[in-house]
């Protein structure tokens, strides 16, 4: 027998062991029952927090199974790959959209549901339920420690990184692009510095009554209490509908509008006092500025 890592007991750990290939062989099941019936029962979710052009892409699913694999892998092989660099994205990702503790118990109802649906009940029996909750709640946990670290770093309440923005100018660029630049609406909170590489969540009331969220790079020096962003129009192409919400921002957005957004988040930043070399590989929208 392997040694156990920390967090599952021998127990536990056979059980998931064992189980893994099965529930690897049917994620892409598990994962669409889940959001299906996460979505019927709370659609002010999928109208309002989840990203809808990655729901029907198919990425959102994809994360989530691949995720929850990859810790389970951990979990049972301390050989696997640590999962550190994973969960501090998605923690990050998280926060950035407002996710706090007691949404977990709503993920965990829905998904254990969605596993006893496409696996069976005789298959899923109680201790097979038990091993993989505990796989559950210590992932969800880790993540549930790491957002709260982040929102008492930044200074607000678990959840609280809304706030009003104004557009103080505009800049378009023959490409499809415009950058905003936006100041904090409250005179008396300006908006707090960012580590380059740092992005912010931008929320747009849509025609049916959702609210979107999407992730912006942060761009420019910090510290001067405003932030620049850059938005592409996404255009349809090929059977693909245009970008939901950097259209609405780039057709509608000017000198002077509000817009909702949250504080600055993400883990994929440079170290400043680092003496090791550098390699940066760039991805993103195309610009002729």
């Amino acid at each position: 027998m392997t040694t156990t890592p920390p967090g599952l007991d021998d127990r536990h750990a056979d059980i998931v062991r064992a189980t893994l290939p099965l529930v690897e062989a049917n994620l892409d099941a598990i994962t669409a029952t889940f959001y299906r019936d996460l979505f019927d029962r709370h659609p002010q979710l999928g109208r309002d927090l989840f990203n809808r052009g990655d729901q029907a892409q198919g990425s959102q699913p994809r994360a989530l199974a691949a995720s929850i694999a990859r810790f389970a892998a951990r979990l049972i092989d301390p050989t696997a790959p640590q999962p550190d660099s994973m969960l501090s994205r998605i923690g990050h990702k998280h926060a950035s959209l407002g996710i706090t503790a007691e949404q977990y118990d709503v993920v965990h109802e829905h998904l254990f549901a969605a596993i006893v649906a496409v696996l069976g009940a005789e298959v899923v029996t109680e201790p097979i339920a038990a091993a993989w909750d505990r796989v559950y709640w210590l992932m969800a946990d880790a993540l549930i420690a790491l957002e709260n670290r982040l929102y008492a770093e930044s200074g607000v309440a678990p959840g609280a990184v809304f706030r009003e923005a104004l557009v103080t100018a505009r800049e378009d660029d023959p490409a499809g692009v415009a950058v905003f630049t936006v100041e904090s609406a409250d005179p008396v909170r300006p908006f707090p510095g960012y580590a380059p590489g740092q992005y912010i969540s931008v929320g747009i009331p849509l025609a049916d009554g959702a609210r979107q969220l999407r992730q912006y790079s942060l761009l420019g020096l910090p510290g001067d209490g405003r932030l620049v962003f850059a938005v592409k129009r996404v255009d349809p192409a090929a059977g693909r509908p245009a970008g939901e919400v950097s259209t609405w921002l780039y057709n509608r957005i000017g000198l002077g509008d509000t817009l909702t957004i949250t504080l600055p988040f993400g883990d994929v930043t440079v170290d400043p006092g680092a003496t090791t070399p550098l390699i940066l590989i760039s991805a993103g929208i195309e610009s002729r500025r």
